[in-house]
């Protein structure tokens, strides 16, 4: 009977510190909870006020009016991506006053009809630069490019920008393939190359892959092994929490982030990032022979070919002065190609703002409205011979 006694005595300890214990966790988590609640509204708040002060020191920098101070607004909103075949991620559709994008993630561009012919097809292939980071829909290169011709010769056009963030000369190349497949055939076909593939070969440590290689690497693992996946599904989770997301801010509030700056500056990986490059241009000129189109290569310009920066320029280009050696060389690499030299539908235009005075750059790669129109107006009179000697079109 006394055993029985002791056993019952037992279990009913055993339950009070279970229900003591079961309290302690359920009050812990309710805390946490709350904690991750309120960090979350106050991240979202120091979101809200950081992305205000970064339109402001926009507007100020360049001494804009409103239009450009709401253009980051929306510029933030316009940068979610969608998953595309073959050529990995195309944005999503989006309507703004300085920013649209169509269903197929296409950035929208200035065309109108002249109405005497059916419009002439000119696809625009490039990166961010061609898809226009830092400028309106109507003042992409393509878009003043289409302008140019309206303004200034009879042909009728529709100038189609197919550039993307990030997009490197292989990704451009498919995706013309896709609309050829299609039937989407052009007339004309401009490539407005050089910094994403440079930068792509420099990050990656090879030639030839799209920008962080290795997060499709790791994406693609995944499926392969379902503890990974869990694991990554747990750490997105976390990083998601508002707890997580107000301790790396504060880390780098007062610690600063720690970024791994790679060391790739041989002349291999320099000559094999020019080679590809090169492989492109070739198979995309046998292209133009199979489906009868013309094509332009441009190198593009970036802040370390400029000669005098403005106080703006030195400051925006300056978190990418790392990146000045390894440019400098490859594209030296670019300028001494027997091959692209000898070629007349590749133009080296990367000294085009050497000498220019004004602000020019809003960082070390990106232009703004008025460096577009240069750039623009360099193609459009490159394009016009080809116009003018298109018989079927005068």
């Amino acid at each position: 009977m006394s055993s029985e006694i002791k056993s019952e005595n037992f279990l009913s300890k055993l339950i009070a510190v279970l229900r003591y214990i079961w309290i302690i966790i359920g009050i812990t988590l309710l805390i946490f909870l709350i904690l991750d609640f309120i960090s979350g509204l106050l991240m979202n708040k120091i979101d809200s006020v950081n992305l205000q002060a970064k339109c402001d020191e926009e507007a100020k920098a360049f001494n804009k009016p409103e239009w450009y101070e709401n253009y980051f607004f929306e510029n933030e909103k316009a940068m979610k991506i969608r998953w595309s075949p073959y050529i990995y991620w195309r944005r999503e559709s989006f309507e703004g006053k300085n920013i649209n994008i169509n269903q197929k993630g296409l950035r929208q561009t200035w065309n109108k009809d002249k109405g005497d012919s059916a419009p002439k097809k000119i696809f625009v292939f490039g990166g961010s630069t061609t898809w226009g980071t830092g400028v309106r829909d109507n003042y992409t290169i393509p878009s003043q490019l289409s302008r140019f011709i309206y303004d200034k010769t009879k042909y009728n056009v529709e100038v189609t920008n197919f550039g993307e963030l990030g997009f490197v000369s292989t990704q451009e190349l498919i995706a013309l393939i896709k609309e050829l497949q299609l039937g989407n055939v052009p007339d004309i076909v401009i490539f407005y190359d050089g910094n994403n593939d440079v930068y792509a070969s420099y990050q990656n440590g090879v030639p030839g892959v799209s920008h962080n290689e290795f997060n499709r690497i790791k994406n693609f693992n995944l499926e392969n092994d379902k503890s990974a996946l869990y694991k990554a599904a747990i750490a997105k989770a976390v990083e998601s929490s508002g707890i997580y997301r107000l301790i790396y801010y504060l880390r780098g509030k007062f610690f600063g982030v720690h970024i791994d700056i790679p060391d790739y500056t041989s002349d291999r990986l320099i000559d094999y990032t020019l080679r590809f490059y090169i492989v492109n241009i070739m198979i995309i000129e046998n292209l133009g022979k199979l489906f009868s189109f013309k094509t332009l290569f441009y190198w593009q310009p970036n802040v370390f070919f400029k000669e005098q920066l403005t106080d703006v320029e030195k400051n925006r280009s300056a978190p990418e002065l790392y990146l000045k050696d390894f440019y400098k060389n490859t594209y030296k690499q670019v300028t001494l190609s027997s091959y692209l030299n000898n070629k007349s539908n590749f133009h080296n235009i990367s000294e085009i703002f050497m000498d220019d005075k004004d602000t020019i750059f809003i960082d070390y790669c990106h232009l703004n409205e008025e460096g577009n129109k240069v750039i623009a107006e360099r193609m459009f009179n490159d394009l016009k011979s080809i116009l003018d000697s298109e018989n079927d079109i005068k």
